[in-house]
């Protein structure tokens, strides 16, 4: 489910997943948007998985 939702959140904001680290509540990650004034999309994304 988890790779499924992040499969889909590149697809739709288009960026560069680096690293992961899944916590017990949250999880950190590494990425980078492909456009760079698509950042404020791509930052809106902690809540996708809550």
């Amino acid at each position: 489910m988890f790779l499924y939702a992040i499969k889909q959140a590149i697809e739709k904001y288009n960026f560069k997943l680096y690293a992961v680290c899944i916590m017990s509540n949250h999880i950190h990650d590494l990425i980078e948007p492909i456009q760079k004034d698509n950042c404020s999309s791509v930052t809106s994304l902690k809540c996708l998985v809550d």
